[in-house]
């Protein structure tokens, strides 16, 4: 042995495994049966860094606004807090958008009376969200949750 040594940063890839692939998105519910549940939504990017999300509220379920949507949401990407101009809304869609060169993820939370139980849920409901990358490239999902 004589001590020598040599750094190097391979870049290793697995044929099928990672690579980024599609973009993915996960909602999760709280106290559904509530008048006022608890919301967090996530999107995660593919290959490409997501520009922006849009999450559509199943029936039965509506946002406010005013000072309870001012107070009860926030939202972040991978670099931080969002500011307020990122986030958008109508009664039962919310868009928001990342920072300039885009993120890997966008988290949005939804608490405090800023979203509104309007009808009775069905056991499992859908939340339809659509998604765009930097290059532009769309993509709809629909995401599955369990009502316990």
């Amino acid at each position: 042995y004589n001590g020598a040594s040599k750094s190097a940063d391979p870049k290793a890839t697995i044929k099928g495994c990672g690579g980024g692939g599609k973009p993915r998105a996960s909602v999760k519910l709280k106290k559904a049966h509530s008048k006022h549940p608890r919301l967090r939504f996530r999107a995660e990017a593919g290959q490409r860094p997501l520009k922006r999300a849009r999450l559509r509220l199943p029936k039965g379920l509506r946002f406010k606004s005013g000072m309870a949507w001012r107070t009860g949401v926030t939202a972040r990407d991978d670099s931080g807090k969002l500011p307020r101009s990122k986030l958008h809304h109508t009664k039962r869609a919310l868009n928001v958008a990342a920072k300039r060169d885009g993120a890997d993820s966008l988290v949005v939370r939804v608490v405090r009376r800023a979203v509104r139980r309007t009808t009775h849920l069905r056991r499992k409901v859908v939340f339809p969200v659509k998604v765009r990358d930097v290059d532009g490239h769309k993509t709809s999902l629909k995401v599955r949750v369990r009502i316990r």
